[in-house]
């Protein structure tokens, strides 16, 4: 077996026995509880020497399991597991021990109630190496054993000996089985999980692929088709006419690269402090003329002057993009309420943002049909629509969720409580380091907040205002 096969067993241990190193220190405390309290009922100093042998044996299971080099992986492998099997037989001796001294039925009590506490743990843990479970079948084996031994001198005939040795190896056998069968469900369960997450990437990956190829085989024959249309044509005009298509169609391939390299955070950007008044003014102008007569835009003011750190130009191109997403998905008639707040804690706090708190989350809502809440996960992965392929690229999303995790927050898409989607740009409020092995890089000049781009085919309509891609 190689070393690094022998580190996964390390971690498979770790994590079965010594999760976290407050949980090995609130375990020891609770031991050290117990053993005060047996000391307090029956003052013996064997007690003691039992609490600092316990806790010695865990302390040197979690220095061993802390330890990240190893010398020789089969020795320490074999060092651990003999470690935790002493911790095991170490804790079970003095409940053991009470039970067969038999001090009085409080003792019994506490003592039985521990080894009963102590089997359950072992069941219900979650193993996964195979010398673990080896190790706790050999102390649940000392576990009945023990009681065996302790309850048979009490019986007064043959036929209640052989009643306790039963009911004793049908007990171990049916926690043993237990203990095997559920290790193996989690072995099963694990290599599902495996298994689903290695199609998951490939479902991402073709995605991903597809839509690029799909992408760039429309877009490079509009353009070689256009050119020879250029050799083909005779009069000035319709050559002239035939190049400007073959440009438009070369900066829509320009686009779908702007937005490739936003969906994956790598957008030049210029991040500073913006004032989120005047930012919303501005904004406010700008959608009442690119959106339709029939959408209701409602932009409530902050109540307090706030701030965020970013790139205002970019930011603005975000929001645009998901006004128009709300309005494809309104058909042309609807409401869009957008607001921002002052937030110390994150919309979804099992999500992460590498800026600090406070975050400044600007929100964008609309009334409008939604998705399916199975969708939502997926909305942001570049090339995935819930529209017709014709329709949109699937990179809108995507590229907003980009340029979030560049500028060091997040994006969280949610259905709003009357109907529609509501999504929450977490970004930064103030100024804050990036990890050195960012991708943020400073952009060498302003980028327009909006893309013109039009159809690229021969006889297409007039053109429309594109700011990424419209997914919805």
């Amino acid at each position: 077996m190689s070393s690094a096969a022998y580190k996964e067993r390390l971690e498979e241990i770790r994590r079965a026995e010594h999760r976290s190193r407050s949980d090995t220190l609130l375990r020891i405390l609770l031991v050290g509880i117990g053993a005060t309290a047996y000391y307090i009922a029956r003052p013996d100093h064997l007690v003691i020497f039992w609490f600092l042998a316990h806790t010695g044996s865990e302390l040197t299971i979690m220095a061993l399991l802390a330890r990240r080099h190893m010398r020789t992986p089969v020795f320490d492998i074999a060092i651990v597991l003999a470690a935790y099997a002493a911790s095991g037989l170490i804790f079970l001796s003095l409940p053991i021990w009470i039970l067969a001294s038999s001090p009085g039925t409080g003792m019994d009590f506490a003592a039985a109630a521990t080894l009963t506490g102590y089997t359950i743990y072992l069941l219900h843990r979650r193993q996964r190496d195979f010398a673990i479970i080896a190790v706790d079948v050999c102390l649940l084996l000392t576990i009945f054993g023990a009681a065996a031994a302790i309850v048979l001198p009490m019986t007064r005939s043959w036929q209640e000996g052989a009643l306790v040795i039963v009911a004793d190896a049908a007990l171990t056998t049916y926690v043993i089985v237990s203990l095997l069968t559920d290790a193996r469900r989690q072995t099963q369960f694990r290599e599902a999980q495996q298994k689903y997450a290695n199609a998951q990437k490939a479902r991402a990956l073709n995605q991903f692929v597809g839509g690029v190829a799909h992408d760039f085989n429309n877009q490079l024959t509009v353009i070689l088709g256009h050119l020879e249309l250029f050799e083909l044509l005779d009069t000035p005009e319709d050559r002239m006419a035939a190049l400007d298509l073959s440009r438009k169609a070369a900066r829509r391939a320009a686009l779908t690269v702007q937005q490739l390299l936003a969906a994956s955070g790598r957008t030049r950007l210029t991040p500073m402090a913006l004032s989120v008044g005047g930012f919303l003014d501005r904004l406010e102008d700008l959608l009442s003329d690119l959106l339709d007569p029939g959408m209701q835009i409602t932009l409530a003011p902050p109540a307090e002057p706030l701030t965020a750190y970013v790139d205002a130009d970019m930011l603005e191109t975000c929001l645009v993009q998901l006004c128009l997403n709300a309005q494809d998905a309104l058909l042309g008639k609807g409401d869009i309420r957008i607001w921002v707040e002052t937030q110390d804690t994150l919309p979804d706090p099992a999500q992460k943002t590498e800026c600090p708190p406070p975050y400044t989350v600007f929100f964008v809502e609309d009334n409008g049909p939604g998705v399916p809440r199975e969708a939502l996960a997926m909305l942001t992965e570049p090339f995935y629509t819930t529209k017709a392929k014709s329709e949109a690229s699937g990179l809108g999303l995507s590229a907003v969720s980009g340029f979030a995790r560049q500028s060091g927050g997040l994006i969280q898409i949610n259905r709003a409580p009357l109907g529609g989607l509501r999504v929450a740009l977490v970004l930064p409020a103030s100024p804050w380091s990036p990890p050195p092995s960012g991708t943020a890089v400073r952009k060498d000049k302003p980028q327009a907040s909006t893309i013109q781009d039009e159809h690229t085919t021969p006889g297409s309509g007039p053109p429309i205002r594109k700011p990424l891609a419209k997914v919805h």
